[in-house]
C-alpha cells in the first residue's frame, strides 16, 4: 500500500462512495482540494527546526484561511444534512396522510420487508462507525425513526412505492457518508487547532531564534571583519615571508660564494703556511749561519782590533821617533845653517843643503837615498 494512502486512509476511503448528488459532488470535490492543499502544506519539511518554524510562520495565514473554509463547508454540510434529515420524514408523512386505504393491502408486505432490510443495513453500519459529535444528530434521527417505526410501516403499507424507498435509502447512505466526512472535518479542525497552537509556540521559538540568528549574524559580521584583518595580515606576512625567502636565497647564494672563496682562501692560507713554515726553516738556517758568521766576525773583529791596537802602538812609536828625529833635524839644521853661513860661500848653500837633507833623513830613518820617502797619515 502507498505510504501516503496508508497515512491518510480516512481521506482516500471517503472517495469510494458512489451516486453522489451534483451539489454533494461539487462540495466534496471542493473539500478534497482543500484537504489536499492542507496536507501538502503540513507535509512540507525543512532541514532544521528553525527553518520549519519559519515555514509554519509564513504559512500561518494560509492555514487560517483553510480552517475558515473547512468551517464554512462543514457548517453548510451540517445545515444541508439537517434539512435532508427532516425532509424524508416530511415526504413520507405527508403523502401517507392523504393516501387511500386500498393501497395498504397491495404494497404492505413488500414495503415492510424492504424497509426492514433497509433500516437494518443503514443503521447497523452507523453503529459500527467511530463515535463523534457529528454522529449525535444521526443517532437522534435513528431514535426518531425507530420510535415512529410502527407509524411509518402503517403509512408505507398504503402509499410508499419501492422507488421512494430506494431513493430514501440512497439519501440515508449519502447522509452516512456525509456524516463520515463531517467527522473527518472535525478531526481536521482539531488538528488545525493543534497546529495553530504549535505554530504559535513555533512562532515564539522562531522569534527567539531570529534574535539569536541576528546576534549570530552580528557576531558573524564581526568575525568576518576580524577574519578579513587576519587575512590581510596573513597576506602581508606571506609577502614578507616571500621577501625573506628571496633574501634568504640571496644570502644562501652569497654564503655559497663566500664558502667557495673561503675554501680558496683556506687553501691559499694553507699554502702560505707551508711557505711560511719553509721560510721559517730557511730563516732558522740563515739565522744559524748568521750567528756563526757573527761569531766568526766577532773573532775576526777581535783579531783585527788586536792587530789595529798593535799597529796603533807601532804608529805611535814611529810618530815619537819621527817627532824626535824632526826635532834633531831642526836642531842640526839650525846648526848647519849657522856653520854654513859662517864657512861656505852663499852660492853653494842651497844645493848643499838639499843634499845634506836627503842624506841626513835617509840615515835617520834607515832609508836608502834612492827610495822616495812617504809619510802615512795616522
Amino acid at each position: 500500500m502507498d505510504p501516503e494512502r496508508q497515512a491518510y486512509w480516512w481521506w482516500f476511503d471517503s472517495h469510494n462512495t458512489p451516486k453522489y448528488s451534483p451539489w454533494l459532488r461539487s462540495t466534496l470535490a471542493e473539500l478534497d482540494e482543500k484537504t489536499k492543499g492542507m496536507l501538502k502544506l503540513i507535509e512540507e519539511d525543512a532541514d532544521s527546526f528553525a527553518q520549519r518554524a519559519e515555514m509554519y510562520y509564513k504559512k500561518r495565514p494560509e492555514l487560517i484561511s483553510m480552517v475558515e473554509d473547512f468551517y464554512r463547508a462543514y457548517r453548510s454540510l451540517a445545515e444541508r444534512y439537517d434539512q435532508h434529515r427532516m425532509d424524508p420524514i416530511n415526504r413520507v408523512k405527508s403523502p401517507l396522510r392523504h393516501s387511500m386505504p386500498e393501497f395498504k393491502a397491495e404494497f404492505g408486505l413488500t414495503s415492510i420487508n424492504s424497509f426492514g432490510s433497509f433500516t437494518e443495513e443503514a443503521y447497523g453500519s452507523s453503529e459500527e462507525s467511530a463515535e463523534s459529535e457529528v454522529d449525535d444528530p444521526e443517532e437522534d434521527h435513528d431514535v426518531v425513526v425507530v420510535e415512529d417505526d410502527d407509524e411509518i410501516e402503517n403509512q408505507f403499507m398504503a402509499a410508499t412505492s419501492c422507488d421512494e424507498l430506494i431513493k430514501l435509502r440512497e439519501e440515508l447512505e449519502q447522509l452516512q457518508q456525509e456524516n463520515e466526512v463531517h467527522r473527518n472535518l472535525i478531526k481536521q479542525k482539531e488538528e488545525a487547532e493543534k497546529l495553530k497552537t504549535e505554530m504559535e509556540s513555533l512562532m515564539l521559538e522562531n522569534m527567539n531564534l531570529m534574535e539569536q540568528t541576528k546576534k549570530k549574524d552580528e557576531e558573524k559580521t564581526e568575525m568576518g571583519r576580524k577574519l578579513g584583518e587576519v587575512k590581510s595580515e596573513l597576506t602581508k606576512m606571506g609577502e614578507e615571508i616571500k621577501q625573506r625567502e628571496k633574501e634568504a636565497e640571496k644570502l644562501k647564494n652569497e654564503m655559497e660564494s663566500l664558502m667557495l672563496e673561503n675554501m680558496n682562501l683556506m687553501k691559499q692560507m694553507k699554502k702560505k703556511d707551508e711557505e711560511k713554515t719553509e721560510m721559517g726553516r730557511k730563516l732558522e738556517e740563515v739565522k744559524s749561519e748568521l750567528n756563526k758568521m757573527g761569531e766568526e766576525m766577532k773573532a775576526q773583529n777581535t783579531y783585527i782590533q788586536d792587530i789595529l791596537a798593535g799597529k796603533d802602538e807601532e804608529k805611535r812609536e814611529v810618530i815619537r821617533q819621527l817627532s824626535f828625529g824632526m826635532e834633531m833635524l831642526r836642531q842640526e839644521n839650525q846648526l848647519l845653517k849657522k856653520s854654513i853661513m859662517k864657512s861656505a860661500p852663499k852660492k853653494h848653500s842651497s844645493s848643499e843643503f838639499r843634499i845634506f837633507k836627503r842624506v841626513g833623513l835617509g840615515n835617520l830613518f834607515g832609508l836608502s837615498p834612492k827610495c822616495p820617502t812617504s809619510v802615512v797619515p795616522l
